[in-house]
């Protein structure tokens, strides 16, 4: 009960959810196969875990599951699951990034982190490049190096699919997971500096090693000044 508190408290301070019912599950994921998943909704007390940390395969049948109303654990199939899982909208909590993603279509994401800003897109989200990747063949594991620091968020802008997708912080940049090789990529960069905010957009060719250019970031004022710069990506 005092994490689901302290999940809802956060998720309510995002503006457009104030006072929503919203669905949430908080993962600790180890690898792709292994992982803990807590699922529960604000509108009931009902839960569910899902443990495959002692199995290889994240879609084992014997994974360890539990459910409940509350305090009282409830046995298979007795959990409302219209209630726990079809609440609108739906989010998951990663709590190695500490960070909420919406789980739509837009697939937004925001973090707990007050270094990190935090915008929503209206035009620019979530999308599949599946098609390019089919069409050019497949970059695993790219690398953006750059000097910004790791609560910076940088997207990779496709404006002809009219989407964006997020590049994930690591030890030594900041990672794709896969891209089309040979592809130009406009890349998205923001974050705070001190009282300010530094923006900048690069077209890079994809690779496996990229670096973005110091010289592409300029220094905004506020809030206001970055959604400007933003929205002219798209116009």
């Amino acid at each position: 009960k005092p994490l689901k508190d302290l999940v809802f408290t956060e998720i309510n301070k995002i503006i457009p959810l104030n006072d929503k019912i919203v669905g949430a599950g908080i993962r600790y994921q180890y690898d792709w196969n292994q992982q803990r998943n807590l699922t529960f909704s604000n509108s009931n007390d009902f839960w569910e875990i899902v443990d495959n940390t002692d199995s290889t395969d994240i879609y084992d049948d014997n994974d360890n599951l539990l459910y409940g109303n509350g305090a009282v654990k409830g046995e298979y199939n007795w959990v409302n699951y219209s209630n726990l899982y079809w609440s609108d909208p739906f989010y998951q909590i990663d709590i190695n990034s500490c960070q909420i993603y919406e789980m739509s279509d837009a697939w937004q994401s925001y973090s707990f982190d007050p270094n990190v800003i935090n915008i929503n897109f209206s035009q620019l989200s979530w999308c599949n490049i599946d098609r390019l990747l089919s069409e050019y063949g497949q970059i695993s594991s790219c690398k953006l190096k750059g000097n910004f620091p790791d609560h910076a968020r940088v997207k990779i802008v496709f404006k002809d699919l009219n989407g964006a997708l997020s590049c994930d912080f690591s030890d030594d940049g900041f990672v794709a997971k896969r891209l089309p090789e040979g592809y130009d990529l406009m890349f998205l960069v923001y974050f705070k500096d001190g009282d300010s905010i530094k923006f900048g957009t690069q077209t890079i060719t994809a690779a496996e090693e990229m670096t973005f250019n110091d010289e592409n970031l300029k220094t905004l004022t506020n809030m206001d000044a970055l959604v400007e710069e933003i929205e002219k990506i798209v116009d």
